[in-house]
């Protein structure tokens, strides 16, 4: 069966790790004044992934969940798009020698519950962006016994429960920001604009208010506010797939650009790899001098230096391990999708990467 893809969806994904680049970079060097005023965009493009993992695996769920053998090829698929790249990754910080492993908790990695320990004792700075990977694992565990027994319109009031829920939690402070529980409310928003995504285009006139709201979530001021900082990028976030979501818009059109798309596809590898080379990067020699130098132009020559290198790993990783694997994933397709030819989208080839 031939399945619609979304290419502007890619050009988000893209977006996203651009976003979290930009603010690796701007942590690296946190001695050049010039870099600190991307440092807060990482969490936006946290928020962004979260979404458009929300959506697209609830859309797959959705269309699949009347198949036979449901929960193995969503469970291996899934597997086979995560797994072997986060245990290289994983294997190759443990062995290489970069960390100092005193002190270092492993299992929590092994077992994708870094979340849990983040920011709570030593940590691995290669390993920083996996937190929120532990968060999407922990969600893909569930969500398919919860979409299995909803129906559509259950669902959806689930969802909303869901994003309150995680909205008052968040504000009460009992728990700290990189637990599953006060990071639902991104998936949630992206589930919810999945559950109604045949109705989507009532939605629109009033996404495209919420989603120009999401400069507001990078400059709120810290504490308090910076809870309702995510909230916006949250919301803002799935305002902007619904926008999206219109192929005839301006902004559509521009999401659909080669290299935002072409950054999507690699953003697997890029958002796992990017702290390694970073790592490696500020223990060199022109690293350290320009962090002790202080210079804003040379840390943007040097920024530009590792978004190469970053790419270039990514792309070599992409095609030469990832793709051998995710060609795999055609021995686990679903034999007998519910939706008609006319209102499928190509959700296996957009696959969330992060």
């Amino acid at each position: 069966m031939q399945r619609k893809h979304i290419p502007q969806l890619d050009g988000m994904r893209g977006l996203a790790v651009l976003l979290v680049l930009l603010a690796h970079s701007a942590i690296a060097f946190t001695r050049v004044p010039a870099m600190r005023w991307i440092e807060g965009y990482g969490n936006l493009g946290v928020q962004l992934f979260f979404v458009l993992s929300g959506f697209l695996i609830t859309r797959i769920l959705l269309d699949t969940k009347d198949t036979p053998h449901f929960f193995r090829n969503f469970f291996v698929r899934r597997a086979l798009r995560i797994y072997p790249l986060y245990y290289a990754l994983l294997g190759f910080v443990v062995f290489s020698g970069l960390v100092h492993q005193h002190g270092v908790r492993w299992w929590p990695y092994i077992l994708y519950l870094s979340n849990i320990i983040y920011g709570a004792g030593r940590e691995p700075s290669p390993l920083g962006p996996v937190w929120s990977l532990a968060v999407e694992e922990q969600f893909y565990l569930v969500w398919p016994f919860v979409v299995s027994v909803l129906s559509r319109r259950g669902l959806e009031r689930l969802c909303v429960a869901i994003i309150v829920g995680a909205v008052g939690l968040r504000l009460t402070g009992v728990m700290q920001l990189h637990n599953t529980l006060v990071q639902l409310d991104a998936l949630a928003a992206g589930a919810l604009v999945a559950c109604r995504f045949e109705e989507i285009a009532s939605w629109r006139p009033y996404a495209w208010f919420v989603a120009c709201l999401l400069p507001l979530g990078l400059s709120l001021p810290i504490g308090f506010w910076n809870n309702v900082s995510q909230t916006i990028q949250a919301l803002g976030g799935a305002a902007l797939l619904i926008v999206l979501l219109d192929n005839e818009v301006a902004i559509s059109r521009a999401f659909r650009a080669p290299a935002l798309r072409y950054l999507g596809k690699i953003s697997y590898g890029v958002y796992l790899l990017n702290s390694l080379v970073f790592a490696a990067f500020l223990r060199s020699r022109i690293g350290i001098s320009v962090i002790e130098g202080g210079s804003g132009l040379a840390a943007v020559l040097c920024l530009i230096m590792e978004f190469a290198i970053v790419l270039a790993i990514a792309t070599v990783s992409f095609y030469f391990f990832e793709s051998p694997l995710l060609r795999l994933k055609r021995y686990f397709e679903p034999e007998k999708p519910r939706a008609s030819e006319g209102d499928r989208m190509d959700v296996h080839s957009l696959v969330v990467e992060v």
